[in-house]
């Protein structure tokens, strides 16, 4: 099966679920920086619940003090993400 034609099946899937989706999502606390400094995933597909903005708010306060997950998106509840294979290459 094409990649795309998988992603749009799963994008379909989750709207229908009552998620909202996202591809090539990546966390956004660490949208900037480096490759060489730290890790950054980059998930093909998310379904993810968008978080109430009074907690977001209330994180933002924690922000810039080290005690948040850098992997963790604060402004989305991600449910789950998909890593779509089109080939049977190794990546």
């Amino acid at each position: 099966m094409d990649k795309q034609i998988a992603l749009r099946k799963l994008e379909r899937i989750g709207e229908f679920l009552g998620f909202k989706v996202e591809r090539e999502w990546s966390p956004e606390s660490l949208r900037g920086v480096s490759k060489q400094l730290r890790y950054i995933p980059r998930i093909d597909l998310i379904w993810y619940k968008p978080m109430p903005e009074p907690f977001i708010n209330f994180l933002l306060k924690f922000i810039n003090q080290g005690v948040l997950d850098p992997y963790r998106d604060y402004k989305k509840e991600v449910i789950i993400g998909f890593e779509i294979e089109a080939t049977d290459r190794p990546t």
